[in-house]
């Protein structure tokens, strides 16, 4: 528009390039001038590229402009169009009509599908699978490109401060692989309308050619196993742990850069014996593992891993186990670490007296910041509950507090993770020691913790208290490598 002015809305307006991405108000008005311009813009394209497909995009187009336009309002009313949405409808067709004319297809972002889908247009689904979903139940073709599926490879590959900067985000190479883009709502006949599935990466944040490389690497063969291998086929540790290293040797080898993956085997680690033995993997063929016990990060001068690492400690002391991992030619994971714990169990209590179901609870008045003030707050209300079920103390109060106290039943002796989910603060103590801290004002969060526990009752008790519109409390115990579940009210006693 900077440069034709005449194909926005107002073309007296003198508009100016973007110095900064984002999205932008000004957009195409859909007259008939900007037609002419777009179709002879196409038709150079087309003599261009052969392709059966055409991406016209279509996404990210605020309505704020057509709304407030004479010229819009008045080819709405023409059209007999519902509303701006419509009249993006209408931007879209006329230009598939256009493509199709010259046997071409178009391609769009799913915001095509805002006022009503144009005949024969493929969706990108892009902003989650819900456009791809909607797409294909209307018998459209659609290539799954989801930001929220690992599919935005300018997203970070872990969460550790050590990567590059990039967009935002999280998208490590499992989440990637993973992902199974024909989606289980769809029947047989609608999942045929899936025809593709497609990775983004977006370069405000890349500069230079290895930097691409490295974002690109190694979750680009990730996406081509998403697209080539038969569901039933995949799977992460055949790809990850004997099929990759092989393949990254190779990059290794050509010169091409990537992001190492850090060592396998590598993770937290609770024990109840003095003695620990690690042992890792390399990701990479024919890579070195240098690690450390000393709080240092490890360096080519550091211990080289040759065999499974012992690690000695002491009762209730931590060690921290940190690693790199370098390759043939030079390159370098970032620096893993994982904590080694020796903890002593919980212990049982025992010569306890006959105990009944429920936990004893008490509700507390007040508007609460934290937890601590709920230790002299006034009770309205006491009992036994068989179930933890903070909502129903929500309906008469506008602020709240409880506090539950009993024991639980352990079967089995063991490592536990214990965890609260909380709108607003909670906390969880197991034999008077405090072992999930959730705390504060907050919106709903999820805390965790691992301890071990011996087999028997143990003392319990949750803290919580509400400050917001909802009140919301989950408890959580299980074996540490299961998944999380919510406390049965058959292991709560008082």
């Amino acid at each position: 528009l900077a440069s034709y002015p005449e194909l926005s809305c107002n073309p007296k307006k003198v508009y100016k390039v973007a110095e900064t991405w984002g999205v932008f108000d000004n957009v195409y008005c859909p007259s008939e001038y900007t037609f002419t311009f777009l179709e002879d813009v196409l038709t150079e394209v087309m003599d261009l590229f052969p392709s059966k497909y055409i991406h016209i995009g279509g996404d990210e187009v605020p309505k704020r402009i057509w709304h407030n336009s004479v010229f819009c309002r008045n080819l709405i009313k023409k059209l007999k169009l519902k509303n701006e949405h419509g009249l993006q409808s209408y931007f879209i067709n006329r230009i598939e009509q256009f493509l199709n004319e010259h046997g071409r297809n178009i391609i769009g972002w799913d915001e095509i599908l805002q006022g009503g889908l144009a005949p024969n247009a493929t969706v990108m689904s892009w902003r989650g699978e819900s456009g791809g979903i909607a797409a294909a139940k209307m018998n459209h073709n659609v290539i799954m490109a989801s930001q929220t599926a690992g599919l935005y490879f300018d997203k970070a590959q872990s969460k550790s401060n050590q990567e590059p900067p990039s967009i935002g985000g999280y998208a490590p190479l499992q989440k990637t692989y993973e992902y199974n883009p024909v989606a289980a709502v769809l029947d047989s006949a609608q999942q045929k309308y899936i025809i593709g599935v497609q990775a983004n990466l977006w370069t405000e944040y890349i500069a230079t050619t290895p930097k691409a490389e490295y974002m690109l690497l190694p979750r680009l063969l990730a996406l081509s196993e998403i697209a080539w291998t038969p569901l039933a086929n995949k799977n992460y540790h055949d790809f990850a742990e004997v099929r990759l290293p092989r393949h990254l040797i190779r990059l290794d080898v050509a010169g091409i850069n990537y992001r190492v993956p850090e060592p396998f085997g590598l993770k937290d680690t609770l024990t109840l014996t003095p003695n620990i033995s690690y042992k890792l993997k390399p990701s990479v063929t024919d890579s070195r593992i240098f690690y450390t016990l000393d709080g240092n990060f490890p360096t080519e001068k550091s211990l080289v891993y040759n065999g499974p690492i012992q690690i000695s400690l002491e009762k209730n002391q931590l060690k921290t186990l940190q690693t790199v991992e370098i390759t043939p030619c030079g390159n370098q994971s970032i620096f893993s670490k994982a904590m080694v714990y020796y903890r002593q169990p919980f212990l049982a209590v025992t010569n306890l007296d006959t105990l009944r179901e429920g936990l004893k609870y008490k509700v507390l008045s007040g508007n609460f910041e934290n937890l601590a003030q709920t230790d002299s707050a006034v009770v309205i209300d006491s009992g036994t509950n068989k179930t933890i079920n903070v909502s129903a103390y929500k309906k008469n109060n506008a602020g709240f507090g409880i506090i539950y106290q009993g024991y639980l039943r352990v079967d089995k002796d063991g490592n536990y993770n214990t965890g609260l989910t909380s709108d607003d603060g909670s906390q969880l103590f197991l034999d008077d020691q405090l072992v999930v801290d959730n705390d504060g004002k907050h919106a709903v969060l999820n805390k965790t913790s691992l301890v071990p526990l011996q087999k028997g009752y143990h003392k319990i008790k949750i803290k919580y208290f509400d400050a917001g519109a909802t009140a919301t409390l989950r408890v959580y115990l299980n074996l540490a490598g299961k998944p999380q579940t919510e406390l049965p009210p058959d292991v709560l006693f008082n």
